[in-house]
């Protein structure tokens, strides 16, 4: 065969692979594909973009985590879209054409009726999307963007019905096997893969001795764990600062059994240490949220090297429980840690006046 009939074979050969390997990708692409939203207007675009650029997260008192960002954004596309669909007159062309009608049947949009439940919620839809535009439109609202959050008194279905499975709790025996922290397995890490191996670990342990709630522990600092002030009793104070509808500056204390986080303790403490040295970070420069002053928080984030935000928080803990082959039912759960302490304290037979100074529930009743 000459060597133009060869190239021309191989030409011919070439073609027929590439037909082949179309076909293939062609067959892997998903049938179902998802249409892509509509974009905002220039006009909205601007005002919601400028609203999350300028807006300030309680929980770090930083400003918002672009993925945080990022889901508040796509949160009113959604609405966008809905709104353009159920009524092409409504100019969208700011917050304020978002008004409480619209927000009730958005509401009921996302509500699918059921014969069985009587009203069942699609997952992942009305709650994660009401709390997010609840937010943005709060945030709207404190930089004087609208006059009334449309969100803001909107009452959830009742989804009891629907819902046959309960979060339950987390054992005692469970808590300390997730916790556990291999010191041999340390010794081969460098300080930055010790910092990241410990911190869900040691963090985990403390929400759960201290049951706290997820924006308590993240505020948590190495001055709030008074260790020199241990008791005949094997109990010490831990300063909670911050608490959930607390004002500025107020403090709760809360009397754990130290022997239960020592041996945490007693790793954390020098590799948060040699961490922060490592980074440069200056020990007492970081601003508390709630606190009125700067501290040495326990817990900071790998990535931003401030305090770790909502999102952050909840992706460490969804991989921790995850790798700790814990069960899917508590991944998205972070009320689960303090939840379970309290469960075991009853178990434990705790004292009703520690209990309930642990707790720190406004009212009696809560705890029933």
């Amino acid at each position: 065969m000459k060597k133009n009939e060869k190239q021309l074979v191989a030409g011919v050969r070439g073609k027929k692979s590439a037909r082949k390997k179309s076909k293939c990708k062609k067959d892997l692409k998903p049938k179902n594909k998802k249409p892509r939203l509509p974009e905002l207007y220039p006009e909205l675009d601007k005002e919601v973009s400028g609203i999350l650029d300028n807006s300030i997260s309680k929980m770090t008192g930083a400003k918002l985590n672009p993925e945080y960002k990022r889901k508040l954004y796509k949160s009113v596309a959604v609405l966008n879209d809905f709104v353009a669909k159920a009524d092409p007159l409504c100019p969208r062309t700011s917050l304020k054409d978002f008004t409480l009608k619209y927000a009730l049947a958005f509401q009921d949009y996302l509500v699918q009726v059921s014969s069985v439940t009587e009203r069942r919620i699609k997952p992942r839809s009305l709650f994660s999307k009401h709390s997010d535009l609840k937010v943005l439109f709060n945030h709207a609202l404190n930089r004087g963007v609208i006059d009334q959050n449309p969100f803001m008194d909107i009452k959830m279905p009742n989804i009891q019905k629907a819902q046959s499975v309960e979060h339950g709790y987390i054992s005692e025996s469970e808590i300390e096997r997730i916790t556990w922290i291999d010191t041999e397995k340390l010794k081969e890490m460098d300080i930055q893969e010790k910092y990241k191996f410990l911190l869900p670990r040691v963090m985990f342990k403390l929400c759960y001795e201290t049951a706290a709630r997820s924006c308590e522990i993240v505020r948590l600092c190495v001055e709030d764990i008074f260790i020199h002030r241990l008791r005949k009793d094997g109990l010490i104070p831990v300063t909670i600062i911050g608490a959930k509808m607390r004002p500025t500056g107020h403090s709760d204390t809360v009397w754990i059994l130290y022997e239960r986080i020592k041996p945490h303790i007693d790793i954390w403490l020098p590799v948060v240490k040699e961490y922060y040295r490592y980074k440069g970070i200056k020990q007492g420069s970081i601003e508390i949220p709630k606190r009125g002053k700067k501290g040495i928080p326990l817990f900071i984030s790998p990535k931003s090297l401030k305090l770790l935000g909502q999102c952050e928080y909840r992706t460490i803990f969804r991989r921790f429980l995850k790798d700790s082959n814990m069960p899917k039912i508590y991944w998205h759960h972070t009320h689960i840690v303090r939840k379970s302490r309290i469960a075991n304290w009853l178990k434990c037979g705790w004292n009703f006046q520690y209990f309930n100074q642990n707790a720190r529930y406004k009212r009696y009743e809560q705890i029933i």
